[in-house]
């Protein structure tokens, strides 16, 4: 999602699919950065990063939306809602009684 300035609304648009050929976060991080420099665009310009919730795209410490939060520190992270939904959703199955 993105202001197109020349039509002075919002657009939704997909972008691009990276390849990445080594799947670590410092990997996957460096494509993405890759492309920004190759387009000019300022990871200031990044507000929200979306993914699954595989720990090497959202975990805490070694993740690729933790280093894009070293380079934009106001950077909104979204992990996939149905993955946490499933996730919420067999811990409650495990806690009903079975009769």
């Amino acid at each position: 999602r993105f202001y197109d300035c020349s039509a002075q609304k919002i657009i939704d648009n997909y972008l691009i699919l990276l390849e990445a050929k080594d799947c670590s976060a410092n990997g996957i991080f460096s494509s993405i950065e890759r492309f920004f420099t190759l387009h000019d665009i300022p990871f200031e310009n990044l507000i929200r990063f979306a993914s699954d919730n595989a720990s090497v795209m959202i975990g805490q410490k070694w993740s690729v939306q933790a280093l894009l939060k070293s380079k934009v520190p106001s950077l909104f992270i979204q992990g996939c809602v149905c993955h946490s939904m499933r996730i919420c959703a067999s811990k409650a199955c495990s806690e009903l009684p079975t009769f």
